[in-house]
């Protein structure tokens, strides 16, 4: 043909195809096909059957690269065609004697077989729940009956009220939906960063140590509340001494410039230095709070009850006379 040109279409199933169907593009029929060639023996190829295709020339200008190739049926039992849509015009154009994949067919015979399997298992799971589905919807029934013959009314205010809902929650539901979206992918980096701080802290506790740890900070909670409630007591207590009571306790009991009675401990290989004499200062008059002299000792004042002692000096002995300096020679 002249005026033809060929293009050959495989398929892994024909569907009925034959020499002579007619080929269309875009419903308009432009060609038929010329030739079937099975290609089952030839190991370069995947595809099975081979049609070798006539259309023209110039219904060839509008078939693409990316264009399809279907094999229809025109009716439910009428005839099968070669169906061709037409290529984007970006794609290149086909040219005489290119090979093209075609679209295979559905096929009838498996769809109504995996029919008939679909439809023989719903049977059969109908058959296996037919009481319990006899039960259900008998209880239901019973459910509606009574609540009708208790209060018909409000058993149609239910509904109406569940007609007027839906429209409203129609209306609502989707701003909220929307507004949420971004609170959502906020907190989903949040969760990211937090998994790693729970698995590091549930790795670092552990199951078993997390209850001892508990319980030593409640402990130690407690301790330092009872601390605390002792220094409250000492803050109480110092709030009654005041600066004279410190001067007439000082002034009563004179300042000793230096306290040391007994043997002092001399490191190995020391000198030995004796102590200083005693030197006591001269007992001051007790004040009150207003600046009285106070009796040396008021029954009123608790702190001195008992005269003083004077303090004496040791009697020298062994040890502490050959601790004692040589005279400076006259």
């Amino acid at each position: 043909m002249g005026d033809a040109a060929t293009l050959h279409v495989r398929y892994n199933f024909a569907g009925g195809v034959q020499t002579g169907t007619p080929v269309r593009v875009a419903g308009i029929q432009v060609g038929k096909v010329r030739k079937i060639t099975f290609l089952g023996g030839d190991p370069s190829v995947d595809e099975h059957v081979d049609l070798t295709i006539d259309i023209s020339k110039k219904a060839l200008d509008s078939v693409r690269k990316d264009s399809n190739f279907y094999v229809n049926m025109a009716g439910i039992i009428g005839e099968r065609y070669i169906e061709i849509s037409t290529g984007s015009k970006s794609a290149p154009q086909l040219t005489d004697g290119d090979v093209v994949r075609g679209v295979d067919p559905p096929r009838l015979d498996q769809l109504i077989s995996q029919g008939y399997a679909v439809a023989g298992e719903v049977l059969d799971f109908v058959e296996r729940n037919k009481p319990k589905a006899q039960k259900i919807i008998d209880t239901i029934v019973m459910f509606m009956e009574s609540m009708g013959a208790d209060d018909p009314e409000n058993v149609s205010k239910m509904f109406k009220a569940l007609v007027h809902l839906i429209p409203a929650l129609d209306k609502e539901l989707p701003p909220v939906l929307r507004s949420s979206r971004p609170v959502l992918r906020q907190m989903r980096p949040i969760m990211g960063e937090l998994q790693p701080l729970l698995a590091d802290a549930r790795e670092l506790l552990g199951d078993e140590n997390l209850p001892l740890l508990l319980d030593q900070l409640v402990t130690t909670l407690n301790q330092a509340n009872g601390t605390l409630g002792r220094a409250d007591l000492m803050l109480d207590n110092l709030a009654f001494v005041d600066e004279n009571w410190v001067r007439h306790f000082l002034q009563s009991e004179g300042v000793r410039a230096y306290v040391g009675f007994g043997t002092p401990v001399i490191p190995k290989g020391s000198r030995p230095v004796p102590p200083p004499p005693l030197q006591l200062l001269e007992r001051q008059p007790a004040l009150d709070g207003n600046g009285q002299e106070l009796e040396p000792h008021a029954p009123n004042d608790p702190y001195f009850q008992e005269p003083l002692p004077e303090p004496t000096l040791p009697e020298p002995t062994p040890e502490t006379a050959e601790m004692a300096p040589a005279a400076p020679a006259q």
